[in-house]
C-alpha cells in the first residue's frame, strides 16, 4: 500500500483565467516555503478573498475546482476551455502544495496549460517537487509538452527522458497510447497513474508525492460553489464511502447526496451515515443552541431488513419540538449543508474546504466566530469568498486578499497592518482612496447617479 501524505494547498497562480490576466493568491508561509524554510508557527490555515462582483474571486475557486478535476484524473468538461480569458488562446495555472509525512515535508509544484484554438486540449503539464529544509536540488518528476507533430503521443516527447517515469512509460507506449488531445490530465491519468504507481523503476517517495495529491482532490477536498446554494434542491447532507481493494488502495470513492426529505440508503451507507448525523449534533448545539438532528425511520426493522435498505426522514429537532428538516430556513438548511466539510476540514490534516460566498444566509456574527476559530485553532484549510465584512475584524491581515482592477494584479494583501488597526476599516479606506499608490480595490459607485437612475417613471 502506498503512504498517503497530508497535502496542503499553499499558493495558486492563474493566468488568463476568466476576467483575470494574472492574479496569485497563498497562504502566508508560502515564501518561506519556496526557500524551502518550514517555520510550524508560521503556518495559517484560512484564506479569505473579498472584492466587488465580477472582480475575480469566484474565478480562484473554479481554478481550485479545476485542479480538483486534474488531480483526481476526472475528464475536462468543456465549460472548462470556456474559462480560457477573451481574446487569448491559452491559460496556465500553476499550483504549490506542501507535503507532510511523518517528519519529511516536501514543496511540490504543479502546473497546467490549457489551450482553445491551433492545439485543443492540455498542451503542457508539470509536475516538480523539492525537500524542505534539505541542500537536495528541486526534481522534475514529470513534464511534457504537446509537439507541433502531435501524431506522436507525448509518452515520447517527455522533456527529460531520462526520467524514471519515462523509462517505464516508454516501453508500454505501444500498449497504452494516449489521445492526442486528452481531455485528462496526462500523470492522474487512471491509466498512466496505475502504471506509475505500480512501476519498479519509480522511487517509493514519487510513488508517495503522486498518489498523495491524487487522494487529495479524489477524498480530502470540498468545493461548494454558490450554485450550490441557490437551489433549494442542492441543499443536503453529504457522505463520502470508500472502498479499498485487496492490496489497501481505495479502489472506489463516491459522494452520496442525502436531501433534506424523505429517502433511502442501503444499510451500508446508512451507518455511514448515522456517523455523519452524530458529528454534526455534537457541534451544531454551539452554532444552533438546543438544536439536533434526528433520523426518523419511516418503517418498522423488520421491513426495512427485507427491503436490503432503510427509508428515513430527517427531523429538526429544537428543544424537543420535532418538525421536517425539509420545512426549516434556508438559512439552517445552509449550515447543515456545510457543517460536516467544516468538521472534516477543522479536525484534520490535509483536508481542504473551499466555499463561495460563505456568509451567504449566515448569521454575521457567527461568520466571524466560524472564521475566528479556523484562522486559530483548525488543523485542515478554509478558502471562501466574502462580502461580509465582520470576518475582517476576526482574522489576521495576513489570511484576506482583496481583489483589484488591475486584471495584472489581481489580488493583493494589506501591508503594513498595526495591531492597533482595524482591518475593516482599512479597507474601506483604500476602496476610497486606492492601495499601493494608484491600484484601485473598487469601481466607486456615483451615489447621484444611482438614485437619479432609480428615480424614474414605470409604465402604467
Amino acid at each position: 500500500m502506498n503512504r498517503i501524505g497530508n497535502i496542503r494547498l499553499e499558493s495558486l497562480e492563474l493566468e488568463n483565467f476568466k476576467n483575470i490576466a494574472h492574479g496569485n493568491l497563498y497562504f502566508n508561509e508560502n515564501k518561506k516555503l519556496e526557500r524551502g524554510v518550514y517555520d510550524d508557527e508560521d503556518i495559517s490555515n484560512l484564506l479569505c478573498i473579498y472584492g466587488q462582483n465580477g472582480s475575480g474571486k469566484t474565478a480562484s475557486l473554479n481554478a481550485i475546482r479545476l485542479l480538483q478535476h486534474l488531480l483526481s484524473g476526472t475528464p475536462l468538461l468543456p465549460e472548462h476551455f470556456d474559462y480560457i480569458r477573451f481574446g487569448k488562446e491559452s491559460m496556465t495555472i500553476k499550483a504549490n502544495f506542501l507535503m507532510e509525512i511523518e517528519e519529511d515535508k516536501y514543496y511540490l509544484e504543479y502546473s497546467v496549460n490549457l489551450a482553445s484554438k491551433g492545439i485543443s486540449g492540455i498542451t503542457k503539464e508539470k509536475l516538480s517537487y523539492s525537500k524542505i529544509d534539505s541542500e537536495d536540488r528541486k526534481t522534475t518528476l514529470f513534464s511534457y509538452e504537446y509537439p507541433e507533430d502531435i501524431s506522436k503521443t507525448f509518452l515520447s516527447k517527455l522533456e527529460r527522458k531520462e526520467s524514471v517515469l519515462y523509462c517505464y512509460t516508454a516501453s508500454m507506449e505501444t500498449t497504452n497510447r494516449m489521445p492526442n488531445s486528452s481531455p485528462t490530465s496526462s500523470i492522474f491519468n487512471p491509466n498512466l497513474l496505475n502504471l506509475s504507481l505500480n512501476a519498479l523503476h519509480v522511487s517509493e517517495e514519487e510513488k508517495t508525492i503522486i498518489y498523495s495529491l491524487h487522494h487529495f482532490a479524489k477524498f480530502r477536498l470540498a468545493i461548494y460553489s454558490i450554485n450550490y446554494f441557490e437551489n433549494n434542491e442542492n441543499l443536503g447532507i453529504r457522505i463520502r464511502v470508500k472502498n479499498e481493494n485487496n492490496a489497501g488502495y481505495i479502489s472506489a470513492c463516491s459522494d452520496i447526496f442525502v436531501p433534506f426529505k424523505p429517502f433511502k440508503l442501503n444499510k451500508d451507507d446508512y451507518v455511514v451515515f448515522e456517523k455523519v448525523i452524530r458529528k454534526i449534533n455534537a457541534v451544531i448545539p454551539s452554532i444552533i443552541p438546543g438544536y439536533q438532528i434526528t433520523i426518523t425511520e419511516s418503517y418498522p426493522k423488520n421491513i426495512q431488513s427485507a427491503t436490503n435498505g432503510v427509508d428515513f426522514v430527517l427531523m429538526s429537532d429544537r428543544n424537543g419540538i420535532a418538525v421536517p428538516l425539509a420545512y426549516e430556513s434556508n438559512g439552517i438548511k445552509k449550515i447543515i449543508s456545510l457543517i460536516s466539510g467544516m468538521i472534516e476540514a477543522y479536525s484534520n490534516e490535509g483536508h481542504l474546504l473551499v466555499v463561495d460566498e460563505l456568509d451567504s444566509g449566515i448569521f454575521e456574527y457567527l461568520l466571524g466566530e466560524i472564521a475566528y476559530a479556523f484562522d486559530n485553532f483548525s488543523r485542515g484549510q478554509l478558502i471562501f469568498t466574502c462580502h461580509n465584512m465582520r470576518v475582517l475584524e476576526k482574522i489576521s491581515h495576513k489570511n484576506a486578499f482583496f481583489t483589484t482592477l488591475d486584471p495584472f494584479n489581481a489580488f493583493v494583501k494589506i501591508t503594513n497592518v498595526k495591531e492597533s488597526n482595524n482591518l475593516r476599516d482599512l479597507y474601506y479606506k483604500y476602496i476610497a482612496n486606492g492601495l499601493k499608490g494608484e491600484m484601485k480595490c473598487y469601481d466607486m459607485v456615483d451615489t447621484s447617479k444611482l438614485i437619479n437612475s432609480l428615480n424614474m417613471e414605470v409604465d402604467s
